[in-house]
């Protein structure tokens, strides 16, 4: 498995490489570091208070700071990098998060690792973050971690679901997820209105039970009962209070600007406001988003 792991020199940014390290300590996976630098055509000009002659300069010496900086958060987990699992670099881009997205798909990566700060000001609601950002354009899974909440191992694994594609989204998830852990709460959060799966006949034994035989994995059903409908957002987030997930696991849909206005994405909601490590998985276009 390859995560890459973008890297701004922030506290949230480092605080994510040191889950990322961890993780991938005990699953053997390889750890790309990468900085997006903005700036594009850096000759004879002095930059970040160095003098740099050219665009490569510049790089090299982005990436020496990147490599000691990461150095200092293996060197506080007692850990030593691997050259051999572990490399860093340094790029170019205007826009961080299509500077992230284009070298995650050069790179072949499996899984993309960010710090998330769990700001919910109105600017990241109108203008978006870099992570929402990333999170839009991604094709492979991205996972945020707020800090304060890292893990040694996650064993406590949520899935947030709408019971619409709940069977397509285990089968999505189930070879990932698989690495972490064989048992996960399945939460489903009502009333919602108009109801999109009928409740009437429906039985969550059933469903855990297809989805095991499914997917391999156990499943436990969790209903939480919101006092207004439609609070799916305040409904996870009860259950992360009362529960203290690891991890949460969602399934997110990329939408038009004209639907992100008139219908929040219950995803980034919980990557907002929530302080719990959020596991993203992409959905094809045109299915409902939780």
């Amino acid at each position: 498995m390859k995560i890459l792991v973008p890297v701004d020199f922030s506290g949230n940014s480092l605080h994510a490489a040191e889950q990322a390290i961890l993780w991938a300590d005990k699953n053997a996976a390889e750890l790309c570091f990468l900085y997006v630098s903005k700036v594009l055509s850096p000759t004879g000009s002095v930059m970040y208070g160095v003098a740099v002659n050219s665009e490569e300069e510049h790089l090299a010496a982005r990436t020496g700071e990147l490599e000691k900086e990461v150095g200092a958060v293996f060197a506080a987990l007692g850990m030593q990098p691997d050259v051999q699992r572990h490399t860093y670099k340094a790029v170019n881009n205007a826009v961080s998060s299509t500077g992230i997205i284009e070298f995650a798909r050069t790179w072949h990566a499996d899984l993309i690792v960010m710090g998330n700060k769990g700001e919910a000001d109105l600017a990241k609601r109108l203008f978006g973050s870099t992570t929402t950002a990333v999170l839009d354009k991604a094709d492979i899974p991205v996972c945020t971690i707020p800090r304060g909440s890292i893990k040694p191992n996650w064993e406590n694994i949520a899935i947030g679901t709408d019971l619409v594609t709940v069977e397509s989204d285990i089968a999505v998830a189930a070879p990932f997820i698989s690495r972490l852990y064989n048992r996960f709460d399945l939460v489903y959060v009502s009333p919602v209105f108009p109801e999109r799966v009928s409740m009437e006949h429906f039985s969550p034994e059933k469903l855990c039970e297809a989805l095991g035989k499914q997917s391999g994995l156990a499943f436990n059903w969790v209903n939480i009962v919101t006092e207004a409908e439609n609070d799916i957002t305040g409904g996870l987030q009860r259950y992360v209070e009362t529960r203290n997930p690891d991890l949460l696991v969602m399934f997110y849909t990329r939408r038009n600007w004209f639907e992100k206005l008139i219908d929040a994405s219950y995803t980034k909601e919980m990557l907002l406001n929530n302080q719990v490590a959020i596991l993203s998985f992409k959905r094809a276009p045109k299915v409902a988003a939780v």
